[in-house]
């Protein structure tokens, strides 16, 4: 991540930076402009919010990547962990509890 953080830096002082990465979270949260490639193919070009969408994961990946915004940022998660917190959800407590006593069981007192 720090090298991402540098050239982020170096970006901020007017220079273009040229960078390549198979993992569309670090273009999200570190690049202005992306261009997505599948097979050889430009898919989508853009800022990463429009170019890295479910769409767009769909056809180069298909079915695995799910996309979601946590605390405003865009991230690419698997759709299987998407898709087994849903089911998870139920099982977890309703109301704040510290996540230690949550997970040991104890009763929560006032």
């Amino acid at each position: 991540m720090r090298i991402w953080e540098i050239m982020r830096d170096i970006a901020g002082e007017g220079k273009t930076i040229l960078a390549c990465s198979h993992d569309p979270n670090h273009v999200a949260w570190f690049c202005d402009r992306v261009v997505v490639v599948g097979e050889g193919v430009v898919v989508a070009e853009g800022h990463p919010e429009d170019a890295i969408s479910e769409v767009v994961l769909e056809e180069i990946y298909q079915n695995i990547c799910s996309v979601r915004t946590l605390d405003g940022v865009q991230m690419v998660m698997p759709r299987c962990v998407v898709e087994r917190n849903k089911k998870l959800k139920g099982d977890r407590p309703s109301h704040d509890v510290p996540l230690a006593r949550a997970w040991s069981g104890a009763e929560t007192g006032s």
